[in-house]
């Protein structure tokens, strides 16, 4: 098992301004703990909002997966031979008052507000490789690898899905750490991204749906993330 893939190097800045997501990190041989904030700047977060997990075998099979609350963090516990851990964290309503403020709230709770959004965080975490995995898992968005990344090299493009609700989403930028550009998906949402490092990638999407007739939020804001280590 990789467990490396499931570490980021808090100390390493992105070329590029991702926004807040969550992930997991290796705690043990076989234990995780998930995280939140940017990589690189970790922050705290309330663990009521990890929503679902999920843990596969290299088979692509589903596996057992339990969670507990350790220290403010969410503790992962799983078999051996975990080939993926996908995370779904629910980061609740946010609502920018007239005077720039955020707060953790819906718009109802604010009164005139700015902005307002529902956000809403997927992550995969790929240690080993099944063809299962070239299949989507079904979450809300997606980014879905359409060949064995961890075969590849820096310099290697690997190609990718992005799927909203299961449908091709065109147009949706990807992002991945170290990189300035972005690597926008084709009609059939599609794209070839290239291979950065020697270590670990993270490669980011986010998508945003207009709700305004939501009496919570003026628009849902949904991001996706895969990291893996080639």
């Amino acid at each position: 098992m990789r467990i490396a893939a499931l570490i980021i190097p808090l100390t390493l800045s992105s070329a590029v301004a991702f926004a807040h997501d969550a992930w997991v990190i290796a705690n043990g041989s076989d234990g995780y703990h998930l995280v939140y904030g940017h990589p690189g700047e970790l922050e705290s977060y309330d663990p009521a909002k990890v929503e679902g997990l999920s843990a596969y075998d290299k088979n692509g099979n589903a596996r057992d997966v339990s969670s507990s609350v350790h220290d403010g963090k969410v503790e992962i516990s799983t078999g051996p031979d975990i080939a993926l851990i996908a995370v779904e964290f629910d980061n609740g309503f946010w609502t920018e008052n007239m005077d720039k403020k955020y707060a953790n709230k819906p718009k109802w709770e604010i009164g005139d507000h700015r902005s307002s959004s529902h956000s809403k965080k997927f992550n995969k975490n790929l240690m080993a490789w099944s063809s299962a995995f070239s299949k989507p898992l079904g979450t809300e968005l997606e980014i879905v690898p359409l060949a064995n990344p961890l075969q590849l090299k820096p310099g290697d493009k690997l190609p990718v899905l992005v799927l909203y609700r299961s449908q091709p989403l065109a147009n949706a930028e990807i992002e991945i750490m170290g990189d300035k550009e972005v690597y926008p998906t084709n009609a059939k949402g599609r794209a070839s991204v290239p291979i950065q490092q020697t270590d670990y990638q993270y490669i980011a999407v986010s998508h945003k749906v207009d709700t305004k007739s939501n009496p919570n939020a003026d628009q849902m804001s949904l991001s996706a993330n895969l990291i893996f280590t080639p």
